[in-house]
């Protein structure tokens, strides 16, 4: 079980209205300037001289991002989370228009809420401290808030975290020593080899829809015949059974797995693979398909089934695993499957392993992300969205459309505003890498990071979910057959 320690987080509350890739803090009293280097967005700021109490009494002063990270270190195993609007269109929070000039002042009282519930969780109990331990604070200026909570109340805080509020880990990341080593000229190779190949089209169709339904069911928490949870959050001990039980999937086709424990208050990333078929014809770069298996749930609600956020694109990895593994496929480049933790709060399951990849000296011929797959807007055609592209996706989203053009052209594909996934913690340190969405075009999906995240819901689409893992077993098929096939 996941023990939680009176260990200290700081909380660094971000609630500005600004759009998350530049949210701004803001202060009348301006001291230093500095970068806060955050997963989801980049936060460019005159960091403020902030003073104010802490629940102890006590007299606390942050003055630069140094300063900052001081706190950091000086509070063993303390973790810094931004807090800023969700990526999620707040109408569909607030059912109102987005140009409604309330919607600001609903935020701001949002703020108010959440604040007013973690003082009460906290003052409901009684938490002994060490002399060693830092207090608890809660500091207020403007629209930001400093929060350092212990650990113990993590799981209340999760409860009360809004849906659309982002609870975004920063962290102080250390130069690496070593750097991926970059080939795109891998997948320009392949740019020009693809075109249509008949026997593709059998082994795309070779998906078992079953197998897909039960272990999207399992992953919600809902099968009756397999283990349950209700949520697999990244600090309960639902998330460790749940990477359990994906790890143990994997096992059974054959492929060699480990448990990634990268933080002692996080679930565990699961790392799953299967080695070239014929290592004398073995190429360089692995081809990485991931997803995180973590989920969120509504406020105040421990519930988090998080059907297409994103247990439907875990249930993809396994569908595809598995469609390789039964045809027989030869392999000629190492394939790597990736279930994530910790992507609710910040890339830390993604960022954890990209790093240790890159100081490894690990070769990435592509990297692919799948995230949110199964919902569709009633009357709208099924889509396959990439992301607007970054300088790490722009070959892998045109290698990605052009073999679903071919080979699955039932899905419209387009580009969406959606970013800061997975893929983006491979793509910033030099991995080629992408993701793939439901939708060509914002989040649609009014159940979003809610308990309400779940296959019973209108608009949740299997067939959808499935032609999209079709256009990832083409992908797969085209990377590791082309060198195999009689043509």
């Amino acid at each position: 079980m996941l023990k939680f320690e009176c260990i200290k987080a700081i909380i660094l509350f971000s609630l500005t209205t600004l759009p998350p890739q530049h949210t701004a803090l803001s202060s009348s009293d301006s001291n230093s300037q500095i970068t806060f280097q955050s997963n989801h967005y980049q936060l460019h700021s005159t960091y403020p001289s902030y003073h104010g109490l802490t629940s102890a009494g006590q007299d606390l002063w942050i003055q630069s991002e140094a300063e900052l990270e001081h706190i950091t270190t000086t509070c063993p195993n303390s973790l810094i989370f931004s807090l800023a609007p969700s990526e999620i269109n707040r109408a569909l929070i607030y059912q109102t228009s987005q140009s409604n000039p309330n919607l600001d002042q609903w935020w701001t009282d949002d703020l108010s809420t959440l604040l007013t519930g973690l003082r009460h969780r906290e003052e409901s109990h009684v938490i002994e401290y060490n002399q060693s331990d830092c207090k608890s604070t809660i500091l207020h200026v403007n629209k930001t808030v400093l929060l350092r909570l212990p650990y113990r109340s993590l799981r209340s805080f999760v409860s009360l975290l809004p849906t659309h509020i982002d609870a975004v880990v920063h962290q102080f990341h250390s130069n690496l020593h070593s750097h991926p080593v970059k080939i795109d000229s891998t997948l320009q190779q392949e740019l020009g080899k693809i075109r249509y190949w008949p026997r593709f089209d059998r082994l795309i169709s070779s998906i078992n829809p079953a197998y897909f339904l039960a272990d999207t069911h399992t992953l919600i928490g809902s099968h009756t015949n397999r283990p349950r949870w209700r949520t697999r959050h990244s600090f309960t001990d639902g998330g460790i059974r749940a990477s359990r039980w994906i790890k143990i999937q994997f096992e059974q086709m054959g492929a060699k797995c480990e448990l990634q424990w990268y933080h002692q208050t996080f679930s565990p990333n699961v790392i799953c693979w299967f080695d070239p078929t014929n290592p004398n014809l073995a190429q360089k770069g692995r081809v990485v398909l991931g997803a995180h298996y973590d989920s969120r749930s509504s406020f105040g609600v421990v519930s988090a089934p998080g059907a297409d956020d994103n247990a439907l694109g875990c249930a993809a990895l396994l569908a595809i695993a598995r469609s390789l593994r039964r045809n027989q496929v030869p392999i000629r480049r190492s394939i790597y499957f990736l279930a994530f933790s910790g992507t609710e709060q910040g890339l830390w399951g993604s960022q954890a392993l990209a790093r240790r990849w890159a100081s490894e000296g690990i070769e990435v011929a592509l990297m692919i992300n799948a995230n949110m797959i199964g919902y569709r807007v009633p009357g709208e055609p099924m889509q396959l969205g990439l992301p607007i592209q970054k300088p790490y996706s722009k070959l892998s989203n045109w290698f990605i459309a052009n073999l679903t053009n071919i080979y699955v052209p039932e899905l419209l594909i387009g580009s969406t505003p959606r970013q800061g996934g997975d893929e983006q913690s491979f793509g910033e340190i030099g991995f080629p890498s992408t993701s793939i969405f439901e939708r060509a075009g914002k989040i649609a999906n009014p159940y979003f990071r809610s308990s309400d995240d779940s296959l019973s819901k209108p608009g949740y689409d299997l067939t959808q979910a499935l032609t999209i893992a079709k256009a990832l077993v083409c992908l797969f098929l085209f990377i590791h057959l082309l060198n195999f096939l009689s043509l």
